[in-house]
């Protein structure tokens, strides 16, 4: 679960960077950030150390609120578009 954390997380931070894919970050990164969470409570249990569910959870919730702040912004930007083009 860790690892699979980790790649989403690092799927999920690149993917809100390109415009219009930033929707299939959104969930990508909400999966790894439910993954990265089991993940530390697996690897606490075990005793064995958590830093890829760290790091994997951590990436998740930076391109979250990436994906989040571009689409709000883009969605601005169109709005403000179609007015404009209204005047």
């Amino acid at each position: 679960m860790a690892t699979g954390a980790l790649v989403l997380g690092i799927i999920a931070l690149v993917f809100s960077f390109i415009p219009f894919l930033y929707y299939i970050a959104i969930p990508l990164a909400i999966i790894g950030i439910i993954l990265g969470a089991l993940g530390m409570k697996q690897l606490q249990q075990q005793g064995r150390p958590a830093g890829s569910a760290t790091a994997g959870l951590v990436l998740s919730i930076i391109a979250l609120v990436f994906a989040i702040i571009f689409a709000a912004v883009c969605g601005l930007c169109s709005a403000a578009c179609t007015i404009c083009a209204w005047l």
